[in-house]
């Protein structure tokens, strides 16, 4: 008996190291490679402390298995796995956090230019004022206040998860909710809500005559193949035709791209040519990437690259605190790297209802012919994708919607939501999204027609 016990014992650790091996080992780079990046920009970008980073971004299996340790000397943070794997994410200024793949071949010699505050300062983005602005009642705005709650959890639940929900009416902060430690000074990662904004910056060169969305021949690596094709209307539009795999919490090209190569925008590069441009719609974070090389290749000089999103978006409309990440390489990773605060994600949708114009028409940072394009919708996506927008599409995500809403829309539920026809901009931020979110954008129509 003692002896089929030592055996059975023996036999189970066996198929658990096994396991482990085939399954779990090969993982442990992209778990920690997550970690590392993680913590890294919740400490340094979005000046967080450690303890609410475990409990919150690190909180779920596999990246729990993470253990970090952290350099405060280089602000940098390391995570391995039972001591294995390890990867390590460095913070530099004005460049964010970036993975270091075995060794930092690629330093960036950046100084971030000097903050420029209220270029164009945009007081009606940023009023706290509400009944003056928007004309609801104190009732009305009572009743959105009520909607948020539905939102958040309550106690020490932890299932809704969200972190932030801000209403913007007519310009003005309607209502906004915080969970404890976040407020109105927190960055928030948008993950694909950054792709929206990689939108607003090929607009802003569409703008200038630096980009065409109907330019081929978009690379030389591609100049010999079928790919030669592709456009940047199908990066856009994510009907490249290019083969890529979006899943997520397992080995995918979205999740090496992200934590296990140097350039994102090179690894999308070398995808597979699937099929002819514009005849599958198929949702890709490594397009997003290359479009992001494309918008670096119009800039002669690195620092003015590096400045760009800063300069031309984020202090015009006073994004002071606002954060897009590079790769090793030192490249923006626009489909997944930006942080901002609840009010500045809210900055971002106003500016879409406003058609680009900042302060009542003192600059344009893009055209309503950029935004009308945009969002058009894209034939084989089933009314649900414009051009690196979301839309409101059939079915419809949220029923209790009309038809003219569109988002920017990120992994693990970060929303945008911009409602033209009632001049609403609706924003929640958090670690999940299984709660009624639909019931919740209904409860604040309600309340603002």
């Amino acid at each position: 008996m003692k002896k089929w016990i030592f055996r059975s014992v023996l036999l189970l650790l066996f198929t658990l190291v096994v396991a482990f091996v085939f399954f779990v080992y090969p993982k442990l780079p992209i778990i920690n490679g997550y970690a590392a990046k993680r913590a890294c920009s919740c400490l340094y970008v979005a000046d967080r402390n450690l303890e609410t980073i475990e409990q919150e971004e690190l909180e779920a299996f596999p990246q729990n298995l993470a253990s970090l340790q952290v350099d405060d000397s280089r602000k940098a943070v390391s995570a391995s796995t039972f001591g294995m794997r390890q990867m390590t994410s460095v913070y530099r200024p004005g460049l964010g956090c970036k993975l270091i793949i075995d060794d930092d071949d690629h330093k960036a010699q950046y100084i971030p230019q000097v903050e420029k505050k209220n270029i164009l300062p945009s007081s009606a983005m940023i009023s706290d004022s509400t009944v003056s602005v928007s004309g609801l009642s104190d009732d009305k705005i009572k009743q959105v206040y009520l909607a948020l709650e539905a939102a958040f959890d309550t106690g020490d639940s932890r299932e809704k998860k969200t972190r932030a929900m801000l209403v913007m009416h007519k310009g003005s902060i309607l209502a906004e909710k915080y969970r404890a430690p976040h407020d109105k000074d927190t960055p928030f990662l948008g993950w694909s809500m950054t792709k929206s904004v990689c939108n607003i910056l090929v607009g802003i060169l569409v703008k200038e005559g630096k980009l065409n969305v109907q330019q081929d021949n978009l690379f030389p690596e591609w100049a010999e193949d079928e790919r030669s094709k592709i456009t940047l209307d199908n990066l856009l539009r994510m009907n490249s035709g290019l083969e890529w795999n979006e899943a997520y919490g397992t080995e995918s090209q979205v999740t090496e791209m992200l934590f296990l190569e140097e350039s994102a925008a090179e690894y999308a590069r070398a995808s597979v040519y699937e099929s002819a441009p514009g005849q599958v719609w198929e949702y890709s974070s490594g397009t997003t990437n290359l479009i992001g090389r494309l918008i670096k290749n119009t800039f002669d000089k690195e620092e003015d690259y590096y400045d760009f999103p800063k300069e031309a978006l984020f202090d015009k409309l006073g994004m002071h605190g606002a954060q897009m990440e590079t790769d090793e390489q030192n490249e923006y990773v626009m489909s997944s790297f930006m942080y901002a605060t609840t009010r500045d994600w809210a900055k971002l949708g106003r500016l879409y209802l406003d058609e680009g114009v900042v302060n009542g028409g003192i600059d344009t940072i893009f055209t309503k012919e950029w935004r009308d394009y945009s969002l058009q919708v894209t034939p084989q996506s089933e009314g649900r994708y414009g051009a690196h927008i979301w839309l409101n599409g059939e079915p419809k995500d949220y029923p209790s919607c009309p038809a003219d809403t569109y988002k920017f829309s990120g992994y693990e539920g970060q929303y945008v939501v911009m409602i033209p026809s009632l001049d609403l901009v609706v924003v929640r931020l958090g670690l999940g999204k299984d709660f009624p979110f639909d019931k919740v954008l209904g409860e604040i129509i309600a309340a603002v027609e």
